[in-house]
């Protein structure tokens, strides 16, 4: 995708967001509200799945980012041959040693996430 349709879709995506929020903080049903602002019903949900996909999208790519500088963070100290990061979560604790990979990291991560 160039930069011109990445532009467009993200200003798509942006306005649609804003309606979505409108719709939500305006009380009425998604039914009501689409059919008072002349919105077709099938347009609303596309778009509304558009936006969740966006938003899932940028999850995983902020998730992405915080496993690369998790793994920058054990590369650039490995002073200690026991170098780990550990994690609590209700109850749970993981230890994530230096030599872990960073796809590894990613599924644990994940795996947390859906606890």
């Amino acid at each position: 995708m160039n930069k011109i349709q990445e532009t467009k879709r993200y200003i798509n995506l942006k306005n649609w967001k804003e309606e979505i929020e409108t719709q939500i903080s305006s009380g009425l049903s998604v039914r009501e509200w689409y059919l008072r602002n002349n919105v077709n019903q099938k347009s609303y949900y596309y778009h509304l799945r558009k936006v969740r996909e966006a938003s899932i999208e940028i999850k995983e790519q902020q998730e992405i980012i915080a496993v690369t500088e998790i793994s920058k963070s054990i590369l650039e100290n490995k002073s200690s041959a026991n170098s780990k990061v550990i994690i609590h979560k209700e109850g749970i604790e993981i230890e994530i040693f230096e030599n872990t990979s960073a796809q590894m990291i990613q599924f644990i991560l994940r795996g947390l996430k859906s606890c």
